[in-house]
């Protein structure tokens, strides 16, 4: 009742009706909700959410709207624009500033008809009348791209690159002229015959997920779709089955010994050796055009000026460096000056007043990874005697499934549900292979309510697979299936994960093997 509210007042039947909010009936909520609504965002004031047939019309605004419930038919695409407007606002915290993290600017809307059509069209208009562009691949779409190499070191590709593979992909065909994904690309990706130049194949696996994002559509689950799963008793009782969960039931918890001076000193290194900051300028660049009979011409040659540096136009401003840091890091202050007081010897800290935003960026993103390294080095788990139950683990009721989405339909010999619900074409392919292949004895999805803790997030593997071997030995894994089998190619937290996955595993001593593969030939190996 505390995080619950509306406004949904009763007339002397009983019968809810709108009002203006002047009733003594909602008086309280209607306050808070319509005029106080900076009250809304102080953290001593438990309220949640907010139920009202109104306050998603004209006249409210509140940038903190995260879920948008319609209850009735609107045929009318202004009106559903208007109520989805009201969610699609940058999110702001209690001191009201604005918080552009993609994770906390997410709407969902619960609809009860078909979206599909109207996301599809507000995406049209959006292209047309306010420029945006969705699912076109750009000659800057790579240039962020980042890994780390085998030293150790980070790679990123330059702007430079990114015109390059830009080139590349059009000159291939896997972009039209519209600069969109063609179906040659996801036949590639398919065949497994997607490649890059050679000069960028450490790459390799970030490119294609970066293409296969931007060519991605709105994602719409029709509940008229949804598929019954039912649990496949042939296998779930079999003793193979019960033995591998035996296996993998046993709960850990973990702890953490960070060795303070080396991560330290790596910080420190790091921050010493990290890209030149420097302030920004403005410059300009000067060309001639010309109007002709024959049409509008560019005189090729560009003069370009630099202008001065921003500060010669604006006064700068210079965030709490060592609060933004510890923000950032979760690090103590004392930590975080004896890391920044030890790059002294080469006096990287002058550069934060050139650019105080780039500065820190770079160095919280070297910190962090610092971090991260650390505590996987540091971390152990240990049993705790608590184990998952067989029953309430796979439970056909928890797994959802839609038709023609993300359910393959499998025989009823080797998997635990007569359908595999899969998270993604990798996934799916997987399931395909394991279905056909004879050293497969049965494999099983993991639900998703199998967690392993670690200190960057909870973990949830994909696979337990029982196979048999030419010597016809029984062999159990828990497999993670991604794009390319080397550490190395993950990003930071994926990497950290699944580092922490195996750690999890090898304390378990049970016999199962933990895997990170691409494909199921890379078990039969």
């Amino acid at each position: 009742e505390d995080v619950h509210d509306g406004y949904f007042s009763k007339d002397r039947k009983g019968n809810f009706k709108d009002t203006s909010g002047v009733t003594q009936a909602d008086d309280s909520t209607y306050e808070l909700i319509m005029k106080d609504k900076e009250r809304l965002l102080d953290l001593n004031v438990p309220l949640r959410f907010i139920f009202s047939h109104s306050a998603l019309k004209e006249g409210w605004d509140n940038p903190n709207v995260f879920q948008v419930c319609t209850l009735v038919d609107t045929k009318d695409s202004m009106t559903k624009r208007q109520k989805i407007g009201r969610g699609l606002r940058i999110c702001v915290d209690q001191e009201g500033n604005r918080v552009n993290d993609v994770k906390y600017n997410m709407l969902s809307v619960i609809a009860n008809e078909s979206y599909a059509d109207f996301a599809q069209q507000l995406q049209t208009e959006l292209e047309k009348e306010a420029g945006y562009k969705f699912g076109v691949v750009e000659q800057v779409s790579f240039a962020d791209i980042e890994i780390t190499a085998d030293d150790g070191s980070e790679k990123r590709l330059s702007q430079e690159d990114s015109t390059k593979l830009y080139k590349y992909l059009k000159d291939n065909e896997f972009l039209n002229k519209q600069n969109k994904v063609t179906e040659k690309f996801h036949l590639a990706i398919n065949d497994k015959t997607f490649k890059v130049p050679e000069e960028f194949e450490p790459f390799n696996h970030k490119i294609e997920n970066r293409i296969k994002s931007l060519s991605r559509t709105i994602e719409i689950k029709n509940k008229d779709k949804r598929q019954t799963i039912k649990r496949n008793k042939e296998v779930f009782d079999s003793p193979e089955f019960r033995l591998a969960f035996d296996k993998i039931k046993e709960k850990t918890i973990y702890s953490v010994n960070i060795k303070i001076g080396n991560f330290i000193f790596n910080a420190i290194e790091g921050i010493s050796n990290m890209p030149q900051v420097e302030t920004e300028k403005i410059r300009r660049e000067r060309s001639e055009l010309n109007v002709t009979k024959s049409g509008v011409t560019h005189d090729m040659r560009i003069r370009e000026q630099a202008i001065g540096s921003i500060y010669d136009f604006e006064k700068p401003t210079y965030p709490d460096l060592i609060r933004r840091v510890q923000d950032a890091t979760s690090l103590t202050r004392k930590t975080i000056l004896e890391i920044l007081k030890g790059t002294h010897r080469v006096d990287r800290l002058k550069e934060f007043n050139l650019n105080p935003e780039l500065f820190l960026k770079q160095v919280i993103d070297i910190v962090n990874n610092e971090k991260r390294k650390s505590m996987t080095e540091g971390l152990q788990y240990h049993k705790t005697g608590d184990y998952y139950v067989m029953t309430e683990l796979f439970d056909a009721d928890e797994v959802i499934g839609y038709r023609d989405q993300n359910v393959l339909k499998v025989s009823h010999n080797k998997h635990i549900f007569d359908f595999v619900v899969y998270d993604s074409g990798r996934e799916e392919t997987f399931a395909r292979e394991a279905e056909v292949d004879d050293g497969v004895v049965l494999y099983a999805k993991i639900p998703s309510n199998f967690k392993i803790d670690t200190p960057f997030g909870s973990y949830n593997p994909d696979w337990l697979l029982v196979m048999q071997s030419e010597e016809e030995h029984k062999l159990y894994f828990v497999a993670e299936t991604k794009g390319s089998s080397k550490d190395k190619d993950l990003r930071g937290t994926e990497k950290a994960k699944i580092l922490s996955g195996r750690k999890h595993f090898e304390v378990l001593d049970t016999g199962v093997k933990y895997e990170l593969i691409t494909a199921l030939r890379d078990l039969k190996k």
